[in-house]
């Protein structure tokens, strides 16, 4: 073997420890960095089904609440025309008893 070589592996034999946990933490680094991305990629599809199901649950509660309010303007109107017309009835009673007192 050449000299090369041969310090090469009396560096290695030496330094062995350091040498074993470099490579564990770049293996460490490499599979987390692999599981990160496989969530990714799996997360994405679900991520988006839950925000498209938010905005229809968004849509859907707009919605109602309009009717809501249209339902609440619908009832006040019938109230004022069902006062007005209670008001027109009393109104004519009172006038039906001025013609009678004037008799």
């Amino acid at each position: 073997m050449s000299q090369e070589k041969v310090d090469k592996r009396k560096y290695e034999k030496q330094h062995r420890k350091e040498i074993e946990k470099k490579n564990k933490i770049k293996r460490n680094v490499s599979v987390v960095a692999i599981i990160v991305v496989l969530l990714a990629i799996i997360a994405t599809p679900f991520g988006y089904s839950i925000y498209k199901s938010n905005q229809k649950d968004k849509e859907s509660q707009a919605l109602y609440q309009d009717f809501l309010e249209q339902l609440a303007t619908y009832s006040a109107t019938d109230t004022e025309d069902a006062s007005e017309d209670d008001s027109d009835t009393e109104d004519t009673s009172e006038d039906n008893t001025d013609t009678t007192d004037a008799e």
